[in-house]
């Protein structure tokens, strides 16, 4: 239960964190939120979501990263 009081309650993300708060993540395999990384030839590339709580922001990015495998 990992101390969740109401196994059947919609929980909203003031219930769950109070005050400012910045979530990252970066897709490794294909969802329904981020596209997972992309290997071709001498380079990787990946797409990641930053939000901000405070001020509503989502940012997403995209990028590229040479790579050393053949």
């Amino acid at each position: 239960r990992a101390g969740i009081a109401d196994l059947d309650r919609v929980y909203t993300r003031d219930d769950m964190v109070r005050g400012d708060v910045i979530f990252a993540a970066t897709g490794v395999t294909d969802g329904s939120l981020l596209v997972g990384v992309k290997r071709s030839p001498g380079w990787l590339e990946a797409e990641t979501v930053l939000m901000r709580s405070r001020t509503g922001s989502v940012r997403r990015m995209r990028y590229r990263c040479r790579s050393t495998e053949t």
